[in-house]
């Protein structure tokens, strides 16, 4: 790859382990590795494995110095090319792909990883060597033939190769997986791993935990590392498992799945000696000799190996280079990422048929509904309390037009962010402004195409000044929508955010002013509605359309008793001439969301911490 790595990396830990604290705090800390010990090789596929709780993912964790780990529980040593682990610059050194991966369904292979490379490479990469990196990942996963699909179109395999293609970009010598073949059938599966063991023969450290898999695909691995209740059973080549079980007593029976048996012996469900298993490996571990330790990759193996492209640098025992230590903070700017993130969210917006030209057809046919039915309503006496209605009816429909989408749509989003956000690609401030950025031509666009048919077919006053005062607070709304939509799809599923979401917004209907004027309130329920950003709205819109010394209006019937639009704005508790400090509410409302967002995102940040620190302490 054209993307320097950093030479190929040992990893030995000694006497490792992990406790955390139990809920109750009179229970002392529940041990997750006890003194485990091993030795991970360059230019070998490693095979964590175990039942379930055995402490797989807890051991790549604590080796990766994943955040969720507290370090300050870790004892032991672990070392990296024979010296002691450097967190910061280790963590520039390798890459953890989790097993939960969200990618934008909207971008192609290609731009997924184009993305992925502008971000992970240096600003100061050449676009030629940039584009290389990006044909190089593509040719080693063989995503050749889908470099133009969309990602939502493309299968489970293909997908968890493309994540794995992301994290490639910078070429990294060590990779940690965390289950790849969850979720796959065994054929997708099998092509998973055999692209991580292309991987590990160019030259890289490849430790992946997977959970019973099938003797085809256990075949691949090169090296085995057997966890049972947070110890180790075996480390070493996958050739001499069977015999290293057999040595404590367990014997594997013939034409029986080796993977399959050295979960049953760490369950404990053949007999055998355990105890022996143990010492056994701690005893090859300590003496750092024979096949354990040996560097030779098997011979069946070396003709499945990727030849390394010409374009590959490789550094081979160079610890001390301090090139990935002295990179601090992102490899690009805060300009740059910004940039980058708004081209990306633009890109998205116009692809989803959903987000796009759904939500525009939408407010064109609504726009023209509203009209026709209020046909002429806005320059007729007789109907000025239907006209009231339309304008109503407007405001509901512009912000749940807006809200309902991004509930829909965001939660993905979110998770790709997370996940981006969590390996230090760009921060999370630059992330809320290119985001709250990019969507606002679409949250103008429609409330503007709406309101210009509605206004214009419901007879309303053209005047520019009262047009643009109701336009201003439509288009507030409309931000203000898709900023909760946000905040409520990044807090809550899909299904939660459909069914809390309006269930918040009725009481704010019913504060409103619409349904019960201000004085008919008790006491309690008029401080109440001083918090409903849709009263404030109402109230400014009606004033922008029959105050500000609007004429009287034509009667189509002998009386009219709202033909001067002041008496009915007196009828409804509404004051003349107060349209800023309506609006004004209005504006803080909107910026009071968009704070919202920012703050949700912010403890989504965390919230994924403590969550993978949950499961790990369940598992």
């Amino acid at each position: 790859m054209c993307a320097k790595r950093h030479g190929q990396v040992t990893i030995d830990f000694e006497n490792l382990s992990y406790s955390v604290p139990e809920a109750n705090k009179k229970c002392p800390d529940r041990v997750l590795l006890h003194n485990v010990s091993g030795h991970f090789r360059p230019k070998h596929l490693v095979a964590l494995i175990g039942p379930s709780g055995a402490g797989k993912t807890t051991l790549l964790n604590v080796i990766s110095g994943s955040k969720a780990v507290d370090n300050s529980r870790v004892s032991g040593k672990i070392l990296v090319n024979g010296k002691g682990r450097n967190l910061q610059k280790f963590r520039k050194q390798s890459c953890y792909i989790t097993q939960e991966w969200s990618l934008l369904n909207q971008l192609t292979v290609e731009e997924t990883l184009e993305i992925a490379a502008r971000f992970k490479l240096p600003s100061n990469t050449s676009e030629s060597d940039r584009k290389s990196s990006i044909n190089e990942v593509i040719e080693i996963l063989r995503l050749n033939g889908s470099r133009n699909t969309q990602v939502k179109n493309l299968s489970n395999g293909q997908k968890k190769r493309i994540s794995i293609g992301v994290e490639l970009m910078n070429n990294p010598p060590v990779l940690f997986v965390d289950e790849p073949t969850s979720g796959l059938d065994s054929s997708s599966a099998l092509q998973v791993v055999s692209h991580l063991q292309s991987l590990a023969l160019d030259g890289r450290t490849v430790i992946v935990v997977i959970h019973q898999p099938s003797s085809k695909v256990f075949q691949l691995f090169h090296d085995v590392y057997l966890l049972s209740d947070g110890e180790c059973l075996y480390n070493g080549p996958s050739e001499h498992l069977v015999t290293a079980l057999a040595s404590a007593g367990f014997n594997c029976p013939q034409y029986y799945s080796k993977s399959d048996f050295a979960i049953e012996v760490a369950s404990a469900e053949v007999e055998g000696d355990i105890r022996l298993l143990k010492m056994e490996t701690r005893k090859r571990y300590e003496m750092k000799e024979g096949k354990f330790f040996e560097n030779e990759i098997p011979a069946k193996r070396i003709s499945e190996a990727t030849i390394p492209n010409e374009h590959t640098t490789m550094m081979i025992g160079d610890d001390d280079d301090d090139s990935y230590s002295s990179l601090k903070g992102y490899p690009v700017s805060k300009l740059q990422q910004f940039w980058i993130l708004f081209k990306r969210c633009n890109l998205c917006t116009n692809r989803d048929m959903y987000l796009s030209r759904t939500r525009l057809i939408t407010h064109l046919l609504v726009g023209i509904l509203l009209g026709w039915m209020f046909y002429n309503f806005g320059n007729d006496a007789d109907k000025v309390i239907g006209n009231h209605s339309f304008f109503f009816f407007a405001i509901l429909f512009i912000y749940f037009s807006s809200i309902m989408p991004a509930i829909m749509t965001f939660p993905l989003e979110a998770n790709v962010f997370l996940r981006e956000h969590s390996n230090n690609w760009y921060s999370l401030t630059v992330y809320f402004f290119a985001k709250v950025l990019a969507d606002l031509p679409l949250q103008i666009i429609c409330p503007t195409l709406f309101l210009v048919i509605a206004y214009y077919m419901t007879g309303q006053p053209m005047d520019v000044q009262r047009f643009l005062m109701i336009w201003f607070v439509i288009v507030l709304l409309s931000i203000l929508g898709q900023s909760a939509g946000n905040a409520a799809g990044a807090l809550l599923n899909v299904e939660l955010g459909i069914f809390i979401v309006p269930s918040v917004a009725m009481p704010l209907f019913l504060l409103s002013g619409f349904f019960l004027q201000p004085k008919d309130l008790s006491a309690t329920f008029k401080t109440l509605s001083c918090v409903s950003f849709f009263k404030y709205a109402f109230e400014a819109v009606a004033v922008s359309a029959f105050g500000y010394d609007r004429g009287r209006l034509p009667c189509s019937q002998p009386y009219c008793h709202y033909r001067n639009p002041a008496k009915f704005l007196a009828d409804i508790g509404v004051e003349d001439y107060h349209y800023l400090p309506r609006v004004t509410v209005v504006i803080g409302w909107t910026l009071a969301m968009q704070l919202a967002l920012f703050c949700t995102l912010s403890i989504k940040v965390y919230q994924v911490k403590i969550r993978t620190a949950l499961r790990r302490i369940m598992t």
